[in-house]
């Protein structure tokens, strides 16, 4: 079973010496390696042929576009550096420079993929001697077919360190980056690496050797070539000299400097053979990918005319170009050619590589996860968003073994990541701890760091977490853990204090940042958090006893008035019936008093609470409201109320009952009277609706004004009278009567007009 399986995966292998003909590198000796395996590990060639057909089963049912779509897995990576002198030990910033180039690579964003060309080279005198010879064609291959811009291919793969770091300047050296100092000066392949990685310790105290769930690239002082992989495993090595990428290459080996060894060799693991392992040129190994027998190390990329932004190719051996009349892929990643030329997978390799990675059990990065957040105060507002309540912590360290290192793993909290002012270093003997009887401040943001001590007492950082500690909620200044009239109080009375914008998080739920200011910002995060209180808590009305100056409550053409004298502070409920009655509140907030209000359409009911942040300025606080009255019944509205003084005081409590049918009909005397100026008002009461008519009459019996003249809706009216005639003139000083008439209602009133 075991030979037909590696029959049918790999029938297109061909062995032996694979040079690069540029300074005699052996560029990969992969196709070597399969021979050696399938005599030393044949279980592994076994297990690991089972997984490449699953992946291969996968593809049936899978096309490019399709590919896109996919969810990206993420490939965590651990780089091994061995090395004997420190000219060996390649810098951290070398290695992050090549882990960004193999996530550009893979993912088809890499800066020089500009240069595939996409059509055919030009039958052009690229010599410039006058005429197309066979120098245009034999030095430039002119008419030549390199055009496979087309078919370059994207991986739905993200390489990611081991501890889920994404960019090489952050790869954690010591856990992600593990260096081993070992006692030869050169390593000959892949096999004798991954032998010297299991058999010396790390300098950091890691874990050695070879780990599993992860991609591992060992570095090395190669003797003779640049890399080898296991084809479709989880193991390369790369030549230290080679580490780099095309922002920042390698300045030891010209050819091989930007970083596309470690490229080609993570092509093998992902299960991609050479372009070149094709036994015949009509045996077709991709069906993007012409079908070649020969490697190409002369084969280049070039510019013409230079500076013009078109690349063409050339040199390339075109083994096969009889069968299907195109040239070599020599720019895959997967041939020979130097770093430079080497610049596209295929997008047949592309769901190839997707559909390996995916069937693969890749390690999880080691998280930490704060588990005492309780149900009515804590939880996750997003990811990694804690907000906690408790001053003791229960912390699970997950994908973290704490075993099989020489050091200890601590646990340290701090203000800041890696500081340790709550609490200092703890050692960790389990994946789950209890820390108890922390400092915590309300509002403040923590760090739960992790960290790795070697006995040598380096530190490396391994994991850390933020959570904010809520005692009590944004606004909740007695603690009850409700946002109501209390709370308001202290907020308007104390607003200069107040900085509570901008904030982070979700009702209730909000942590100040503050930004030094106070203004409506901050106001409006208080009416966030009073909303939130609002909604999840019964607001029952209160029951109050009636205390202090009552506030003037009218009810004037529709419009309900309220009116606190000497208050600072003011809440007011209003009960109705909406079957029978509809409110809209018209009072705005102002720079001098803030006003928040809260309406249940359906129950009928209102809430208002207003403070002054001026008391010295404003002497009273007015709400104003439209009602409008849906059927001719009459009803009652409830208005419950508290005011309080600047000094947080109570001057006024109690409950009034308004009708907003009048019981009988009246005319009331108008007001200002006399008046000389401006305008005198006429209230009247309908307790029914009627055609009205309201006129003024002078001394002589003579209508002057009519100032009503249709049908009035019941309740307590208004109208004023400006001491103009219909004509739109002044009228005289002296004694004028107001009358109004209905079919159930007629009476008169007199006034005084004085120029």
């Amino acid at each position: 079973m075991k030979k037909i399986l590696l029959l049918i995966v790999f029938q297109n292998l061909v062995f032996g010496q694979n040079l690069s003909n540029n300074d005699e590198w052996i560029r990969c000796l992969t196709d070597e390696l399969e021979e050696q395996l399938f005599y030393l590990d044949p279980d592994f060639v076994f297990l690991r042929d089972k997984k490449i057909l699953e992946a291969e089963n996968l593809i049936k049912n899978l096309n490019y576009d399709d590919s896109l779509k996919s969810e990206i897995i993420e490939i965590p990576v651990i780089f091994h550096v061995l090395y004997f002198s420190d000219e060996d030990n390649i810098s951290s910033e070398m290695i992050g420079a090549n882990f960004d180039q193999i996530n550009l690579d893979f993912q088809n964003l890499n800066t020089d993929g500009n240069k595939i060309p996409s059509s055919p080279n030009p039958i052009e005198d690229f010599n410039g001697d006058g005429r197309i010879d066979d120098i245009d064609y034999n030095d430039f291959d002119a008419g030549i077919d390199y055009s496979f811009a087309g078919v370059r291919g994207a991986h739905r793969i993200k390489f990611v360190g081991a501890l889920g770091e994404e960019n090489g300047r952050d790869l954690n050296e010591g856990f992600t980056i593990r260096r081993y100092k070992i006692d030869q000066a050169s390593v000959i392949n892949l096999f004798e690496a991954r032998s010297l990685a299991a058999n010396t310790l790390t300098d950091s105290g890691f874990p050695n050797g070879t780990q599993q769930g992860y991609l591992n690239i060992y570095v090395a002082p190669l003797s003779s070539i640049l890399g080898q992989a296991t084809l479709g495993g989880i193991e390369s090595v790369v030549l230290n000299r080679s580490v780099g990428s095309v922002e920042k290459p390698s300045d030891s080996i010209f050819y091989y400097n930007l970083g596309r060894t470690l490229t080609h060799e993570i092509g093998h693991n992902l299960t991609y053979l050479h372009t070149f392992n094709a036994q015949a040129c009509d045996q077709v190994l991709h069906s993007d990918i012409p079908s070649q027998i020969q490697s190409n190390g002369q084969a280049n990329i070039f510019e013409w005319p230079v500076g013009s932004g078109n690349f063409w190719g050339r040199d390339a051996n075109n083994s096969c170009i009889d069968s299907h009349q195109k040239g070599d892929q020599f720019m895959n990643y997967m041939d020979y050619s130097t770093d430079r030329n080497l610049l596209m997978f295929s997008k047949e390799q592309a769901i190839k590589g997707y559909t390996w990675a995916s069937i693969q059990d890749w390690a999880k990065k080691p998280t930490i996860k704060i588990l005492n957040y309780d149900t009515n105060y804590d939880q996750f507002v997003n990811d990694n968003f804690y907000v906690i309540n408790s001053n003791n912590l229960e912390i699970s360290i997950e994908n973290l073994s704490l075993s099989n290192s020489t050091g200890n793993y601590f646990i340290s909290i701090g203000s800041s990541v890696n500081d340790n002012d709550i609490l200092n270093k703890k050692i960790i003997s389990s994946n789950s701890t209890i820390l108890n009887n922390l400092n915590l401040e309300n509002f403040s943001k923590y760090y739960v760091n992790i960290f790795f001590e070697n006995s040598s007492g380096t530190t490396y950082n391994i994991s850390s977490i933020y959570f904010y500690f809520l005692e009590s909620f944004l606004g909740d200044f007695n603690k009850d853990s409700k946002i109501d009239f209390e709370d308001f109080k202290v907020f308007t009375g104390n607003f200069s204090e107040m900085d509570f914008y901008p904030f982070l998080g979700e009702a209730p739920y909000l942590i100040p940042l503050g930004d030094e200011l106070t203004n409506f910002n901050d106001l409006n995060a208080f009416e966030i958090m009073w909303n939130w209180s609002i909604n999840n808590y019964n607001n029952d009305i209160p029951i109050l006893d009636n205390y202090g100056l009552s506030p003037n409550m009218s009810l004037l053409n529709n419009k309900l008035n309220t009116k606190f004298y000497d208050a600072s502070a003011v809440q007011l409920f209003i009960e109705y019936n909406p079957l029978n009655v509809s409110l809209d509140f018209i009072t705005e907030a102002n720079d001098n008093t803030f006003i928040l209000d809260s309406s249940d359409e359906f129950n009928g009911s209102f809430i208002i609470e207003a403070g002054s942040i001026t008391p010295e300025i404003n002497n009273f606080i007015e709400f104003n409201f439209i009602l409008q009255s849906k059927r001719n019944v009459n009803d009652v509205l409830k208005l419950s109320y508290k005011s309080y003084n600047s000094s947080d005081q109570l001057i006024a409590q109690g409950v009034q009952n308004l009708s907003i049918l009048p019981s009988d009909f009246n005319l009331s005397q108008s007001y200002p009277n006399p008046f000389s100026e401006g305008v005198t008002t006429i209230r009247f009461d309908l307790p029914s609706s009627e055609q009205v008519s309201l006129v003024i009459i002078d001394i002589k019996g003579r209508v002057v004004r009519t100032l009503i003249d249709k049908e009035q809706r019941f309740g307590s009216q208004a109208v004023s009278w400006d001491a103009k005639n219909d004509n739109g003139d002044k009228v005289s000083s002296g004694v004028y009567f107001y009358q109004i008439k209905s079919e159930k209602f007629n009476d008169i009133g007199k006034l005084v007009f004085v120029k």
